[in-house]
């Protein structure tokens, strides 16, 4: 999905069209996330497939030394 906005109007890809995917390229969940206050818990098992510790990772060392974030 590198270029949401080639998707041809009426196309549905997985269930929706193109408004959709070109809003979703544009999100960025850690610049959103940066602008939280209250706490937040992120948990992560080594054999979840959906929240891989790579992705974890990521958001560990960009909110590790945020007061209100904690990680296990």
């Amino acid at each position: 999905m590198d270029a949401p906005g080639e998707i041809p109007e009426k196309k549905i890809i997985l269930g929706a069209y193109k408004d959709y995917w070109i809003d979703l390229n544009k999100y960025n969940p850690i610049k959103a996330a940066k602008n939280t206050a209250v706490p937040v818990l992120v948990l992560q098992g080594e054999r979840d497939y959906q929240v891989t510790v790579k992705q974890f990772n990521i958001w560990k060392n960009n909110f590790k030394d945020s007061g209100n974030w904690t990680f296990h």
